[in-house]
């Protein structure tokens, strides 16, 4: 697999030191630039046009969500992943509509970071059509295996389309909901398949 350019954004400066040792020693991904804020994001953006921008969101964040909606603008294919937490759902909801792909939990294991990257970048989802497969696979005989995958019916719904290859878009008019709506889900659901024990990419 090729290098992978990213562009990370992120206030504090020891996190976008760390991220970037992390993923550039972990993976075959190069980080282009890193940046803290809004106008030097928007100033180096057009000369670096990165793969994969990784932005970390904090609140308050109506600065991030301009500069989402600005990047978006400019390039309206643009790949972009936030990282966030749990307590701050709602924003990354506002986040995901104003244009942002999918998200990823700050805590997470760097190896679920790079993965999450890497399937965007070659797939254009957190979750694509293997590893959905396999994730339904695991959600079979839940009464008999202990460590299976337990996942509600609007879940298993979900994963059951994307193992069929079909696209957040795709899913969005079938539900007759926003590909940001469909988006947030396949994003919680990349976070519970990494976690599974019985998950092993």
């Amino acid at each position: 697999m090729s290098n992978i350019s990213v562009y990370l954004i992120a206030e504090e400066m020891l996190i976008r030191k760390s991220l970037k040792i992390v993923l550039e020693s972990l993976s075959n991904i190069s980080v282009i630039g890193v940046s803290d804020n809004e106008k030097e994001v928007m100033t180096s953006f057009k000369d670096h046009l990165p793969d994969v921008i990784l932005i970390d969101i904090k609140m308050p964040m109506s600065d991030r969500l301009k500069m989402i909606t600005a990047i978006k603008r400019l390039n309206p294919s643009q790949k972009i992943i936030i990282l966030t937490t749990f307590e701050e759902e709602a924003y990354v909801r506002f986040a995901l509509h104003a244009g942002a792909d999918f998200f990823i939990l700050r805590d997470v294991k760097p190896q679920i970071l790079i993965k999450g990257i890497e399937n965007l970048n070659q797939f254009d989802t957190l979750i694509p059509q293997d590893m959905a497969t396999k994730v339904l696979k695991l959600t079979y005989d839940q009464d008999k295996l202990k460590d299976s995958i337990r996942l509600t019916s609007q879940e298993k719904d979900l994963i059951t389309d994307l193992s069929k290859g079909l696209t957040p878009k795709d899913i969005s008019k079938k539900l007759l909901t926003s590909t940001a709506m469909v988006r947030f889900y396949i994003s919680r659901l990349f976070f519970g398949a990494c976690h599974h024990p019985n998950f092993v990419e």
